[in-house]
């Protein structure tokens, strides 16, 4: 253990380096140094053998004999933790603490509110892992300690604006997670109006415009202009199979697009297609799989 004044001079040196640092005060004390100076006093310890560590306090609080009592105090909790599994360990007790605070201070505000829609919708069977994410990454950060019948419009369209300068499209969907929460709140009487109903996600972020496409028409003229110049290719022959089950009416039963006699084709064999293109087999040359006794036999 050190002594007071060797204490003192360890972190003034620790502060001057301006580095993150540890000065080890014994039993598993020790007070952390950040580089800006910061200094603060953590305690690691076992419980079961499994390692923790919990925060007691900044240096500017608590001294070195206030920290090594409330040391003490924790090494009893770990111990009894340590024979019965009931009894949590300081550091699950800590977070217990923690959560109870962070309930009450959200006691009736967004960040509620959006943790009992969860809830709700999870009772309903739905997964609603992106509802999750937009209320615990947008909502509750910026919102989460308004108050539930506070929330105006002009809020809302803050955080949205504020979203939409990165993703304008997690904006929308962000505005919309809103909407139905607040539908849920005053489904469940918390609000007596939905500050979100008259927002429309559209108006907020516009979508882009994607790239023009070929209409239908000038696909089959298309088509049918690759009929005519004898260019053939399986990729043709798929988009105009496509084109033909997509409309059926405009297609001639009895012919291709422009009404002329179909061809047989062979989408998924280009050879075959070639040597179609070359003209018609004559019959009278032989194959090469036939044979002379069974072209006698046949005649005969």
């Amino acid at each position: 253990m050190l002594n007071p004044k060797e204490f003192e001079k360890r972190v003034a040196d620790a502060r001057k380096a301006g580095r993150r640092s540890e000065i080890v005060n014994g039993d598993g004390l020790y007070l952390n140094v950040t580089a800006t100076g910061a200094a603060t006093w953590r305690y690691r310890y076992r419980v079961n053998g499994r390692r923790e560590k919990i925060t007691i306090g900044p240096l500017a609080e608590i001294g070195l004999a206030e920290a090594r009592k409330r040391k003490m105090i924790i090494a009893g909790q770990a111990a009894l933790a340590s024979h019965a599994e009931s009894i949590p360990s300081p550091a699950q007790r800590r977070e217990k603490d923690k959560q109870t605070e962070r309930v009450a201070k959200l006691a009736g505000t967004i960040g509620e509110l959006g943790t009992k829609y969860l809830a709700h919708l999870r009772a309903r069977g739905r997964k609603a892992n992106s509802v999750d994410w937009h209320i615990n990454a947008y909502i509750i950060p910026e919102l989460g300690s308004t108050k539930t019948p506070e929330l105006t419009q002009a809020q809302i369209k803050r955080l949205c604006d504020k979203i939409k300068a990165k993703a304008p499209a997690s904006a929308r969907s962000v505005l919309g997670t809103i909407k139905q929460m607040m539908k849920f709140a005053k489904s469940e009487e918390l609000i007596d109006v939905n500050p979100a109903a008259d927002m429309n996600p559209i108006s907020l972020a516009p979508k882009l415009s994607r790239e023009r496409s070929l209409s239908s028409d000038e696909l089959r003229a298309f088509l049918v202009g690759c009929d005519n110049s004898g260019m053939r290719h399986p990729c043709l022959c798929c988009a105009e199979i496509d084109l033909a089950h997509a409309l059926p009416k405009k297609r001639d039963r009895q012919g291709t697009m422009d009404g002329s006699r179909p061809r047989r084709r062979h989408v998924g064999n280009p050879r075959r297609a070639h040597k179609e293109r070359e003209g018609p087999h004559d019959s009278s040359a032989p194959s090469g799989n036939s044979h002379p006794e069974h072209d006698q036999a046949g005649s005969r």
